[in-house]
């Protein structure tokens, strides 16, 4: 076999390396955190506490080796992703209360006025936060 045909990892790179050659390595990981909060008190007192966060991590990695023998090459990628949603609802809420509650998170989901007048509500409060982070990462290797 091969080194050309073996090569496949950051271990099989550092192998073409010692073989008298150049290698290089790349990596990139992206994180994006995403987290919503809102909190509703309807007219008769009753509260309803709402919360969402996603997560996602997408990371990359490649590598290229140069030898007396050949190039060679390789990439690998992945992606997680994660979802959880909350729910806290203190009191009884009645088939109103629900509907305008709906009709809330729709109106702040769109961004367009709320389809009904939403008097069963008192306040309302909420927040959105996104964070997101990059670490990109490069590695030569002459022989």
């Amino acid at each position: 076999m091969s080194p050309i045909s073996r090569i496949a990892s950051i271990h099989d790179l550092h192998e073409a390396h010692q073989a008298r050659g150049f290698a290089r390595v790349r990596t990139r990981a992206e994180s994006t955190k995403s987290e919503l909060t809102l909190s509703v008190r309807t007219a008769e007192g009753d509260t309803v506490k709402l919360s969402f966060d996603a997560t996602s991590l997408k990371q990359i990695e490649s590598g290229k080796a140069r030898t007396s023998e050949g190039n060679v090459s390789y990439s690998r990628a992945s992606q997680s992703d994660s979802f959880n949603f909350k729910a806290k609802i203190t009191g009884d809420l009645n088939q109103q209360e629900m509907s305008d509650i709906a009709n809330l998170i729709q109106s702040l989901e769109t961004g367009k006025p709320a389809t009904s007048s939403l008097a069963s509500i008192d306040a309302y409060s909420g927040a959105y936060t996104q964070t997101t982070s990059v670490t990109n990462n490069s590695v030569r290797l002459y022989a």
